[in-house]
Protein backbone atom coordinates (compact mmCIF):
# COMPACT_ATOMS: atom_id res chain seq x y z
CA UNK A 1 0.00 0.00 0.00
CA UNK A 2 1.42 3.62 -0.85
CA UNK A 3 -0.30 6.05 1.34
CA UNK A 4 0.20 9.83 0.21
CA UNK A 5 0.34 12.48 3.26
CA UNK A 6 0.14 16.13 2.92
CA UNK A 7 2.31 18.27 5.24
CA UNK A 8 0.75 21.93 5.70
CA UNK A 9 -0.80 23.13 7.76
CA UNK A 10 -0.36 19.90 9.46
CA UNK A 11 0.46 16.19 8.37
CA UNK A 12 -2.40 14.69 7.50
CA UNK A 13 -3.38 11.54 5.39
CA UNK A 14 -4.53 12.40 1.44
CA UNK A 15 -5.18 9.08 -0.96
CA UNK A 16 -3.78 5.57 -1.03
CA UNK A 17 -3.40 3.14 -3.45
CA UNK A 18 -2.19 -0.37 -4.17
CA UNK A 19 0.71 -1.17 -5.21
CA UNK A 20 2.54 -4.41 -3.46
CA UNK A 21 2.11 -7.14 -5.93
CA UNK A 22 5.01 -9.42 -5.30
CA UNK A 23 7.45 -10.50 -2.38
CA UNK A 24 9.59 -7.58 -2.51
CA UNK A 25 8.53 -4.36 -2.84
CA UNK A 26 10.00 -0.97 -2.85
CA UNK A 27 10.48 2.35 -4.84
CA UNK A 28 11.66 2.12 -8.53
CA UNK A 29 15.08 3.99 -9.43
CA UNK A 30 14.55 7.05 -9.46
CA UNK A 31 11.15 6.77 -7.23
CA UNK A 32 9.94 9.77 -8.75
CA UNK A 33 9.76 11.86 -11.78
CA UNK A 34 8.47 15.38 -12.05
CA UNK A 35 5.53 15.87 -14.51
CA UNK A 36 4.86 19.29 -13.57
CA UNK A 37 4.04 21.43 -10.17
CA UNK A 38 2.60 19.28 -7.33
CA UNK A 39 2.26 16.61 -10.40
CA UNK A 40 4.52 13.74 -10.22
CA UNK A 41 5.19 9.73 -11.31
CA UNK A 42 6.28 7.12 -8.46
CA UNK A 43 7.91 4.36 -9.40
CA UNK A 44 6.91 0.95 -7.67
CA UNK A 45 9.19 -2.03 -8.01
CA UNK A 46 7.98 -5.62 -6.86
CA UNK A 47 10.15 -8.33 -7.38
CA UNK A 48 11.28 -11.68 -6.71
CA UNK A 49 13.53 -14.29 -7.85
CA UNK A 50 14.64 -18.04 -8.47
CA UNK A 51 17.04 -20.03 -9.71
CA UNK A 52 19.08 -17.50 -11.83
CA UNK A 53 15.67 -15.53 -12.89
CA UNK A 54 14.34 -12.76 -11.82
CA UNK A 55 10.68 -10.90 -12.02
CA UNK A 56 9.91 -7.43 -12.09
CA UNK A 57 6.90 -5.50 -12.03
CA UNK A 58 7.32 -1.80 -12.59
CA UNK A 59 3.92 -0.06 -11.34
CA UNK A 60 3.24 3.93 -12.33
CA UNK A 61 1.59 5.66 -9.76
CA UNK A 62 0.45 9.23 -11.22
CA UNK A 63 0.50 11.92 -8.03
CA UNK A 64 -1.50 14.75 -8.73
CA UNK A 65 -3.47 17.48 -6.71
CA UNK A 66 -2.72 14.87 -3.57
CA UNK A 67 -4.64 12.32 -5.48
CA UNK A 68 -2.84 9.08 -6.33
CA UNK A 69 -3.94 6.83 -9.51
CA UNK A 70 -2.22 3.88 -10.45
CA UNK A 71 -1.60 4.05 -14.21
CA UNK A 72 -0.16 0.88 -15.02
CA UNK A 73 1.90 -2.10 -14.47
CA UNK A 74 5.04 -3.15 -16.46
CA UNK A 75 6.39 -7.03 -15.89
CA UNK A 76 10.22 -7.32 -16.72
CA UNK A 77 12.64 -10.05 -16.53
CA UNK A 78 16.35 -10.97 -15.54
CA UNK A 79 18.41 -13.72 -16.76
CA UNK A 80 21.50 -15.03 -15.55
CA UNK A 81 22.78 -18.25 -17.43
CA UNK A 82 26.39 -19.79 -16.55
CA UNK A 83 28.08 -21.99 -19.17
CA UNK A 84 29.74 -24.86 -17.93
CA UNK A 85 32.19 -23.40 -16.13
CA UNK A 86 29.65 -21.53 -13.92
CA UNK A 87 31.67 -19.04 -12.35
CA UNK A 88 33.75 -18.35 -15.50
CA UNK A 89 31.64 -17.25 -18.46
CA UNK A 90 28.22 -16.96 -19.19
CA UNK A 91 25.34 -13.99 -20.00
CA UNK A 92 22.63 -12.04 -18.53
CA UNK A 93 19.67 -10.81 -19.48
CA UNK A 94 18.22 -7.49 -17.90
CA UNK A 95 15.60 -5.11 -18.45
CA UNK A 96 15.08 -2.03 -17.19
CA UNK A 97 12.26 1.18 -17.01
CA UNK A 98 12.98 4.47 -17.54
CA UNK A 99 10.22 7.25 -17.89
CA UNK A 100 10.86 10.34 -20.21
CA UNK A 101 8.32 13.31 -19.66
CA UNK A 102 8.00 15.76 -22.65
CA UNK A 103 9.90 18.39 -21.35
CA UNK A 104 8.91 20.61 -24.22
CA UNK A 105 5.70 21.25 -23.29
CA UNK A 106 4.07 22.58 -19.69
CA UNK A 107 2.98 20.37 -18.01
CA UNK A 108 5.47 17.57 -19.37
CA UNK A 109 2.49 14.82 -21.03
CA UNK A 110 2.81 12.91 -22.89
CA UNK A 111 5.05 10.49 -20.68
CA UNK A 112 7.11 7.98 -22.67
CA UNK A 113 7.72 4.70 -20.56
CA UNK A 114 10.98 2.73 -22.04
CA UNK A 115 12.17 -0.23 -20.99
CA UNK A 116 15.38 -1.69 -22.24
CA UNK A 117 16.68 -4.88 -22.90
CA UNK A 118 20.49 -5.72 -22.63
CA UNK A 119 22.44 -9.02 -22.67
CA UNK A 120 25.90 -9.05 -21.48
CA UNK A 121 27.95 -11.88 -22.46
CA UNK A 122 31.19 -12.21 -20.04
CA UNK A 123 34.01 -15.15 -20.17
CA UNK A 124 35.13 -17.85 -22.68
CA UNK A 125 32.43 -20.33 -22.53
CA UNK A 126 34.06 -22.03 -26.14
CA UNK A 127 31.46 -24.07 -27.25
CA UNK A 128 28.53 -23.48 -24.61
CA UNK A 129 25.46 -21.99 -26.64
CA UNK A 130 25.28 -18.35 -25.71
CA UNK A 131 23.55 -15.18 -27.48
CA UNK A 132 25.04 -12.52 -29.18
CA UNK A 133 25.33 -9.14 -27.27
CA UNK A 134 22.52 -6.65 -27.77
CA UNK A 135 20.57 -3.94 -26.35
CA UNK A 136 16.69 -3.62 -27.52
CA UNK A 137 13.89 -1.85 -26.42
CA UNK A 138 9.99 -1.52 -25.95
CA UNK A 139 8.09 1.94 -25.14
CA UNK A 140 4.80 2.90 -24.54
CA UNK A 141 3.45 6.71 -24.38
CA UNK A 142 1.00 7.86 -21.88
CA UNK A 143 -1.07 10.92 -22.62
CA UNK A 144 -3.33 12.79 -19.50
CA UNK A 145 -6.74 13.48 -19.90
CA UNK A 146 -7.18 16.81 -18.41
CA UNK A 147 -10.47 16.70 -17.14
CA UNK A 148 -10.45 13.42 -16.02
CA UNK A 149 -6.46 12.63 -14.63
CA UNK A 150 -7.00 9.63 -16.38
CA UNK A 151 -3.83 8.07 -18.26
CA UNK A 152 -4.29 5.79 -20.83
CA UNK A 153 -1.87 4.93 -23.71
CA UNK A 154 -1.80 6.58 -26.69
CA UNK A 155 1.35 5.14 -28.61
CA UNK A 156 2.70 2.03 -28.98
CA UNK A 157 2.01 -1.37 -26.47
CA UNK A 158 3.68 -3.37 -24.25
CA UNK A 159 2.58 -6.50 -26.50
CA UNK A 160 6.22 -7.35 -28.02
CA UNK A 161 7.26 -7.30 -24.64
CA UNK A 162 4.99 -9.76 -23.00
CA UNK A 163 5.08 -11.77 -25.83
CA UNK A 164 9.30 -11.89 -25.83
CA UNK A 165 8.91 -12.38 -21.95
CA UNK A 166 6.41 -15.38 -21.89
CA UNK A 167 8.79 -16.91 -23.95
CA UNK A 168 11.24 -16.89 -21.67
CA UNK A 169 9.11 -17.67 -18.42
Amino acid sequence: MLAVFGLDPAPAHVDMVEVDNDRLTGFGDPATVSTGPGDAIIMIDNSHANAGQGYHQSTLVQLSGGQSLAIDTTLMLDLLVCGLRFAVCGWRLGQHLTISPDTTVSPPWPLTVRVTETVMVYGDCSDDPQPMPADRSYAATYARNPATGVCRITKGNWSALDAVNVDRY
